[in-house]
């Protein structure tokens, strides 16, 4: 039972940490100018890669999993679908990262049932 909901709070913890760094690190104004005066920190490393992955990787990478999850239907390609998805959307692209994310939870979604009923 434990590792039918598994899945999803791992999908819930993986959005939940890339909001906190986007609402954390991203945009708050103090670090923001700490790492704009020139400052060598570890939040200015994080900030700077998290700025980064926002420029269009991510929104990649989200759309090959979602090709991958519908070509193949495994559960591991589903949910990094819908990762990679709810990454995407909230590192400023909303419009991609909200197909890959649903087509990612329906098919996990629909993996799961099939599952089910084989039980």
């Amino acid at each position: 039972m434990l590792s039918r909901y598994a899945a999803w709070f791992g999908l819930a913890l993986v959005i939940a940490m890339f909001v906190w760094l986007r609402l954390g690190w991203i945009q708050q104004a103090v670090v923001t100018q700490q790492c704009l005066a020139g400052a060598v920190t570890i939040g200015c490393s994080i900030r700077a890669w998290a700025v980064a992955a926002s420029h269009g990787w991510v929104t990649m990478v989200a759309l090959l999993f979602t090709v991958l999850s519908l070509r193949w239907s495994f559960p591991l390609t589903a949910w990094l679908a819908a990762a990679s998805g709810g990454v995407a959307m909230v590192l400023y692209h909303p419009e991609p990262g909200a197909a890959a994310l649903l087509i990612g939870v329906l098919r996990l979604a629909r993996y799961q049932v099939v599952l089910h009923k084989r039980a």
